[in-house]
């Protein structure tokens, strides 16, 4: 669960309009998968999600840099 846990709190640490960009990342994304005939798998989904979550700190820094 530590791992969740950490997810979790790095998604709380986003700024609304972040976490509006990624859900349209992630819309995108889910698009791709259904019409993609195989060459995106959901294997490089998952991975390209759990990529962002990782991430999610950077924009965080860059929200804060940039007021």
């Amino acid at each position: 669960m530590l791992e969740l846990d950490k997810m979790i709190d790095k998604v709380n640490g986003l700024k609304e309009e972040h976490a509006k960009g990624i859900m349209k990342i992630i819309c995108g994304k889910l698009d791709i998968l259904k019409h993609a005939d195989g060459q995106y798998t959901e294997e490089e989904f998952v991975k390209d999600v759990r990529s962002m979550i990782e991430n999610f700190p950077e924009l965080k820094e860059e929200a804060e840099d940039n007021r």
